[in-house]
């Protein structure tokens, strides 16, 4: 008797707990195919001014990699 028992991999959070998202496939890279070009001026970056005890709490919480490892 054999069974087709799917398992479906979880997201996590930056915490490290499960985020009950399931994770998306990703396509391989030989089926990936850019048409054209992105227009870099089409980025738009918005930057926003940070408290220092809003950027302590979260150190505290473990939100912050202060040792990525890139």
């Amino acid at each position: 008797m054999t069974s087709d028992v799917k398992v479906a991999l979880e997201e996590s959070t930056s915490f490290g707990e499960a985020s009950g998202i399931e994770v998306e496939a990703r396509p391989l890279l030989e089926d990936v195919a850019i048409g054209e070009p992105f227009n870099p001026d089409d980025i738009d970056v918005a930057t926003r001014s940070m408290t220092i005890d809003l950027l302590l709490s979260r150190i505290a919480a473990d939100a912050i990699d202060l040792e990525p490892d890139f």
